[in-house]
């Protein structure tokens, strides 16, 4: 019966199995294959396919392949080629669904944003259960939940440009997920070629909806993330990669939800930016923020460290301010876009996360740094655009937050790619706004600031190097103000008008400066002036070339108003001849007068100007034909007390030197920086070379000066507009020249009235007043004086260096000084003929000599040319050297073409200051059978010709050289003062050649 009994129980359970496994193996696969392509026709409406279905009973696992649900338009949806679900017996016991492992191999997921703005997969969306509307979500518990090769394609079809995105391969786990407390921990790693690679570990619980664990992300191509954003961003990430990893915890209660990140981290490396409709780019080398958190209820959050370094961007100044051509196209802003944000939980925006003003967030940064930033700025606000570069190497902003309540610590520096740093150091505030920097300036090239330094000026600027040291300090009451020192080196500045030097300097320190502050004016203790130059005219009609250059506006109205005057005074006669009727008055010309300008628009003081190794040229155009104009060196001197004040007179006391022997001083009282400027100077030279008055001669006598001494003593007094100047003029041993038409020349014979008045010691004192109104360029010629006296000079004898040479020496070649070719020193036969006539000239005191400057342009023109030629080629073979290496030789560099080029184009642009146009070989003729010479060779050659073009010299160079020869005649006799500097007189000359093509000085004894 037992037996019996088994033999049943076994028999009903294999009978049970075999049902089971029939129900199992072949029906419920069949069912569930049914079910689910008849929810996707009655739920979905889709077109869907599965290729086969499996369920192993016994392992309480399934398997589904080919299984594919296409989207409205018939196009595949979504599909995997495997699915394999490990279902756990468990579940029984612990009253969830419980899944040791689900599997999907190769799926894919097409995910399209419509035209209308329907999303294709919303329509997968469960129906909401009308009787169960907030039912929670089942127990559920995935152990483990791979993705393999999978394959997801985001479209947007909303974009102006259909928008595609795919993700592949793209791999997914998800290990130990539950939807309840037991089982809360869960980790998931994701990542695709396109997305990176994401790791996320953490707790998960529902009622209320809680997760707590950290994020890691890699790898993140920021070009995807531009790409998914789209529009909704103002710029597009062309390239990079991001890292970011922080610390969560979520919890959906309370109001607000809580939220808090720790531990953040974020690398971004080898970012490229491009603004929507842009062609340059931003480039960021990398991006450093450590020690993140965010507490969204307490609305903090908080860096420990950011750094920004490797940066290159790109910045215009436009007259809207600064613009980012890297970052944002004109009309296309973040603001601008249709594109809502993303919402978060409980209706929140991303934006709602940011620390934004006035919405209560709080941000601490201790530490903000950038290094190595390159800034390319191009300001567009003029008619040019200016381009400057400039590299920080490090910044640090220390103690930044928002909001900016407290002060932050700066320090940094920042080179000037032409040339320059500076160096910050200090505190800044924004409430109020308030700073205190110290600021240093090393050797700043202002070369790129030309534009601004010539704006509104007829000021051609060549070069300058700007330093200075001091404290910046600024708030909002009394504004900027900078105390400290300043200096510019090398300064080179030419008159834009005549393109002739104007001012220069090599150094330049300004001390004391107290510019800005509740005044708005500035102060200096001292400007020291090292080996400066200037150049000053007084024009015909009264203004200076300084006013000329520095206010071109104020000086051309007041040219206007001189032409109204004199038209005025034109009309007059006229006026006259018809006559005026009995009982009526004429009426006065109206007065004419320039608005008054002064030079600077603020109140402005100056302690002191000193003056070291200056020159000056000087010329005075107002009543000479031709014009006046001396050279002073040596210049030396203080001006004190300039002041915009009008009632302010600065000191002048000066002195230097035209040539090396005639001392100048220059003593008065100045007013320049007032609106009506003030001039009392009065200006000595003495021993000046007679030739250099030549212009006085001409006018007044008119005769050319062809030999004499000068002292002259020049008054200039402008008040009030009206000029009143005083020319005395001392003349010794004066020798008139040829004769000059000039219609202001007196009518008498001038050389027998020099001849009555020439005193017995050879003096000549002339004095011509000349006094009138800037405003009226008619100036009224006062009386002049002539008192000359003559002494018949004894005519020299016609050969008077043979008696000389029979007496000490050398012969009759005494006379003459014979120079290599384009060469002003002295060799030793020449050296040895002056030494002899040292000796006569010092032996006969009544003796004058006269050296001529010469120079055979047959001669000296070839010489000149090929030595500049080979000095230009030495000069860029020095250049082509290593650094700290030797030069190469240029004939081993010519033996290179490659090389050569290189020298040639180097040499002809030193020579010309611009690049050379190289010439291209002439294609052969198409019936001749030569090859087309060798563009490098061929080039090279037509570059060495149009150096030596440009090589040759000008005519003052020409000319220059035959003064050096004369100057060093003169200083091999005056070297050791033996002989008296007032004998020897400097002249022109024409020169003659030697039979063996030598240069020859004839000079001449008086």
């Amino acid at each position: 019966m037992q037996r019996r009994t088994l033999i049943w129980t076994g028999a009903g359970l294999a009978a049970l199995a075999t049902v089971y496994a029939a129900l199992g193996f072949l029906l419920a696969p069949r069912l569930a294959r049914d079910a689910f392509l008849a929810h996707c026709r009655q739920e979905w409406q889709r077109a869907c396919t599965i290729e086969s279905v499996r369920f192993n009973p016994f392992q309480l696992a399934a398997e589904a392949r080919g299984l594919s649900i296409a989207d409205a338009d018939g196009s595949r949806m979504i599909g995997l080629d495997r699915l394999r679900v490990d279902f756990a017996s468990s579940s029984l016991w612990r009253r969830a669904f419980v899944f040791t492992a689900i599997t999907l191999e190769a799926p894919f997921v097409r995910a399209t944003q419509r035209r209308d703005g329907t999303f294709n997969l919303a329509a997968l969306k469960p129906k909401p259960h009308p009787e169960k509307p907030d039912e929670p979500l089942p127990r559920l518990v995935v152990e483990d939940l791979s993705v393999t090769h999978g394959r997801v394609e985001l479209h947007d079809e909303q974009r102006r440009e259909p928008f595609q995105l795919v993700l592949t391969p793209f791999d997914f786990r998800l290990q130990d997920f539950s939807t309840f407390a037991e089982g809360e921990r869960f980790r998931l790693v994701a990542g695709s070629d396109r997305a990176g690679q994401v790791d996320w570990q953490g707790s998960l619980r529902t009622g209320p909806f809680a997760s707590a664990g950290t994020v890691r992300l890699s790898r993140v191509p920021a070009k995807t993330i531009s790409d998914l954003l789209g529009e909704q961003l103002p710029l597009a990430f062309t390239d990079g990669t991001l890292d970011v990893g922080f610390g969560y915890d979520f919890r959906l209660e309370g109001e607000p939800f809580r939220l808090t990140l720790a531990e953040g981290r974020i690398r971004v490396a080898g970012l490229t930016l491009l603004g929507r409709g842009r062609s340059v780019p931003w480039r960021v080398g990398g991006i450093d923020l450590d020690g993140g958190a965010l507490d969204l209820a307490r609305r903090q959050a908080s860096v420990a460290r950011l750094t920004v370094r490797d940066t290159d961007t790109p910045l215009w100044l436009d007259r809207s301010g600064v613009v980012l051509p890297g970052v944002q196209a004109t009309g296309t802003t973040a603001a601008t876009s249709t594109t809502e944000p993303a919402a978060g939980p409980q209706g929140t925006t991303a934006a709602a996360a940011a620390p934004q003003a006035g919405t209560g967030w709080t941000l601490r940064l201790p530490q903000l740094r950038f290094e190595n930033l390159r800034a390319r700025i191009e300001d567009r606000r003029g008619a040019a655009v200016v381009p400057f570069e400039t590299v920080v190497p490090a910044l640090t902003v220390t103690g930044a937050g928002w909001p900016l309540r407290e002060p932050v610590d700066i320090e940094g520096r920042i080179d000037s790619a032409a040339g320059g740093t500076l160096a910050v150091k200090g505190t800044a505030s924004a409430q109020p706004v308030a700073a205190e920097l110290d600021v240093t300036l090393e050797a700043l090239d202002l070369k790129p600031f030309e534009p601004y330094i010539e704006a509104g000026r007829a000021l051609d600027f060549r070069g300058g190097r700007a330093s200075a040291q001091g404290r910046l300090r600024y708030d909002g009451a009394d504004g900027p103000r900078f105390a400290g020192d300043a200096s510019i080196r090398d300064l080179h500045t030419q008159d834009g008008r005549a393109h002739e030097d104007f001012l220069s300097w090599r150094t330049v320190d300004v001390l004391g400066i107290d510019f800005g502050g509740p005044k708005q004016g500035l102060a200096i203790r001292e400007i020291a002036m090292r080996s400066p130059f200037l150049r000053f005219v007084i024009g015909q009609d009264g203004i200076t070339n300084v006013q000329d250059v520095l206010d071109p506006e104020g000086a051309a109205e007041a040219r206007r108003a001189a032409l109204e005057k004199r038209e005025v005074e034109a009309r007059r006669p006229s006026q006259r001849g018809r006559g005026v009727r009995r009982g009526e008055e004429q009426a006065p010309p109206a007065e004419v007068t320039p608005p008054a300008r002064p030079l600077l628009p603020f109140p402005a003081r100056i302690a002191r100007v000193r003056v070291e190794r200056g020159s000056l040229n000087f010329a005075d155009y107002t009543t000479l034909r031709p014009y006046f104009a001396a050279g002073i060196q040596d210049l030396q001197g203080t001006i004190t007390g300039l002041s915009s004040d009008p009632a302010a007179r600065a000191k002048v006391a000066l002195t230097g030197r035209v040539d090396r022997y005639a001392p100048v001083a220059i003593d008065g009282e100045v007013n320049y920086l007032a609106a009506r400027s003030y001039t009392d100077l009065a200006a000595s030279f003495r021993n000046i070379e007679l030739t250099t008055f030549t212009p006085y001669s001409g006018k007044f006598a008119g005769y050319r000066i062809d030999k004499g001494k000068l002292t002259a003593e020049l008054h200039y007094h402008v008040e009030n507009r009206r000029l009143d100047a005083k020319h005395r003029i001392v003349a010794d041993q004066l020798e008139l020249g040829e004769k000059v038409d000039s219609p202001d020349a007196t009518k008498l014979p001038v050389k027998l009235v020099v001849a009555l008045l020439k005193d017995r010691h050879g003096v000549i004192d002339l004095t011509v007043p000349v006094t009138g109104t800037l405003d009226d360029p008619k100036f009224r010629l006062g009386p002049v004086i002539w008192k000359i006296v003559l002494n018949l000079l004894t005519k020299i004898v016609t050969s008077p260096f043979a008696l000389l040479g029979s007496l000490f020496g050398e012969g009759p070649d005494l006379s003459v000084v014979d120079f290599a070719p384009g060469q002003a020193a002295l060799d030793e036969a020449s050296r040895s003929k002056i030494g002899t006539l040292k000796k006569a000239l010092v032996e006969r005191p009544g003796l004058e000599l006269e050296i001529p400057a010469i120079a055979v342009e047959s001669l000296d023109g070839p010489a000149l040319a090929n030595a500049r030629h080979e000095a230009l080629l030495a000069k860029a073979a020095a250049a082509l050297a290593p650094r700290g290496g030797a030069a190469p030789e240029v004939e081993a560099l010519r033996a290179d073409p490659k090389r050569w080029r290189q020298l040639l184009v180097r040499a002809y642009t030193d020579a010309t200051g611009r690049a050379p146009e190289v010439p291209e070989p002439p294609a052969p003729g198409k019936d001749s059978a030569a090859p087309r010479a060798d563009p490098l060779v061929f080039g090279n050659d037509g570059l060495e010709r149009e150096l030596r073009v440009a090589a040759r010299p000008d005519a003052e160079a020409v000319r220059a050289l035959g003064r050096a020869r004369a100057e060093a005649v003169r200083d091999a006799l005056l070297g050791d003062g033996q002989v008296d500097a007032a004998r020897v007189f400097l002249t022109q000359g024409e020169g003659s050649a030697t039979g063996s093509g030598q240069p020859r000085m004839t000079l001449k004894l008086q």
